[in-house]
């Protein structure tokens, strides 16, 4: 299940597969000083950790689905290297990763307990 990474692909148009979207992050991983939260700049600790989370990921795992949290180090890090904002509608709840340097550029995914698309 690969609902996350195809909905990524997707939303940002790209023609790769998410086993090297996988890869791309994890080559550029970097903390993501140019992307807010609902409005809000998150803790140096929380960027730190969000790099920590995406070089965990394992290619393995990549087809037995990606748990996408509300406050996702992976949309952070999206947002980061494709200068775009992230807008994530979970159940109905709108959660904005904004990125200060593109706040215009938007593309809109939206997902709940069981799918990720792009919408």
């Amino acid at each position: 299940m690969t609902c996350v990474w195809t909905g990524l692909i997707n939303a940002l148009k790209l023609t790769i597969r998410p086993h090297e979207l996988l890869k791309h992050v994890q080559e550029n991983n970097q903390e993501t000083e140019d992307i807010t939260w609902n409005g809000e700049e998150i803790t140096k600790k929380m960027k730190t950790e969000n790099v920590e989370w995406i070089k965990s990921i394992k290619e393995s795992e990549i087809c037995h689905g990606y748990d996408c949290s509300v406050c996702d180090p992976l949309l952070f890090l999206v947002a980061q290297l494709y200068n775009t904002s992230i807008y994530h509608n979970y159940n109905g709840t709108m959660i904005k990763y904004i990125n200060k340097k593109f706040p215009n550029a938007i593309i809109n995914v939206t997902s709940d307990r069981r799918h990720f698309r792009h919408c």
